[in-house]
């Protein structure tokens, strides 16, 4: 999953011990918190993450952090003991620089699936979040690949989307790939997109925005498991940062247990986002 939205919706359980220390260099890509720890520093934890993607992360007008998943991180850190820094990145380079020690951890609506458990190690799951066909209303597109034939349909560049499309439309539909998300939903509202498939919170915000008067979800959520995962999302850590990973979990485990998620997740969505 991943998409970003329109440019005008920018507008841590006490109880586990401090781990991990970060070996950062200052030089890296990506916009830091204002005032945040300096890279290096013991018990400080880069968390990667993307200022394009609102509701769940996007940077304010002073470059700080916002966001669902921001606000849930910032809880984890807290009940964890953890000095967190967040690092803005394009969602194509969260995983190779957390592989690179160059970040921690990635906290960015990161889709569980088997292809990227084999190169990271994921915590419990985080979020739930599922995978839906977003078009005009009228359209005679659903989730069905068949009915994309000869169709024009948008995903996220390096996406679970884009995996699902890869797999199943080729030869049959116009894949676009999109690195610029906003640029992917101007096309489907200028009509040179005939769908996209995106993450359903995403949609929700979309169609809530404005979107509504013209476009819907257009048949069922994807069920792909192999390639789209079981719907949950989760942070991304080393395979050999098992202490972060533990900190990560019980801290987790600690805000649904509160009723914290409810509360967050309510702030920005009617429906529920508890991971299943």
């Amino acid at each position: 999953m991943k998409i970003w939205l329109w440019a005008s919706l920018l507008l841590a359980v006490a109880g586990v011990p401090p781990t991990a220390t970060a070996q950062v260099n200052a030089s890296q890509p990506g916009t830091t918190q204002p005032g945040a720890p300096a890279p290096g520093a013991a018990n400080v934890v880069h968390i990667g993450t993307l200022a394009n993607y609102p509701p769940f992360e996007y940077s304010s007008a002073s470059g700080s952090s916002k966001g669902m998943e921001i606000e849930l991180g910032r809880k984890y850190c807290a009940a964890a003991h953890l000095q967190c820094k967040w690092v803005t990145l394009p969602f194509t380079q969260l995983i190779p620089s957390l592989l690179d020690h160059k970040i921690d951890a990635v906290m960015a609506q990161l889709s569980v699936t088997a292809d990227r458990a084999a190169k990271v190690s994921f915590t419990a799951p985080v979020t739930y979040n599922s995978v839906v066909v977003l078009g005009p209303k009228g359209s005679p597109i659903t989730d069905d690949p068949a009915t994309m034939r000869g169709r024009r349909i948008g995903v996220g560049s390096e996406t679970v989307e884009a995996a699902w499309a890869q797999s199943h439309l080729r030869g049959i539909a116009d894949v676009r790939l999109y690195d610029d998300g906003a640029l992917e939903l101007q096309d489907l509202s200028d009509h040179k997109l005939d769908a996209v498939i995106t993450d359903q919170p995403a949609a929700y915000i979309f169609l809530r925005e404005g979107g509504k008067f013209n476009f819907t979800f257009l048949g069922k959520p994807l069920d792909d498991p192999m390639i789209l995962g079981a719907g949950n999302t989760a942070i991304a850590v080393r395979k050999d940062d098992v202490k972060l990973r533990d900190a990560f979990n019980a801290a987790i485990n600690a805000i649904r247990q509160d009723g914290t998620f409810e509360k967050v997740s309510a702030m920005y969505f009617p429906f529920d986002m508890e991971p299943k």
